[in-house]
């Protein structure tokens, strides 16, 4: 699962719209299209995204963790 597909899931999962999860972003659904598209964006929304879905940054980029 790519990062824009669990952020997707996270977002349905929780019953939020698109655009209430941009604006509790701060951000336009149209900024976070163009990330989706461009498959970038900044860290420091990772971070924020992490705190909103209670998560780690880990999880939502899918990198699993080694014992």
């Amino acid at each position: 699962m790519n990062v824009f597909s669990t952020i997707r899931a996270e977002v349905s999962r929780r019953g939020w719209t698109l655009q209430e999860f941009c604006d509790k972003l701060q951000i336009s659904r149209s900024r976070f299209y163009r990330w989706e598209n461009t498959g970038d964006f900044p860290m420091s929304y990772l971070i924020k995204m992490a705190e909103l879905f209670k998560m780690s940054p880990d999880d939502i980029l899918g990198i699993s963790k080694i014992a």
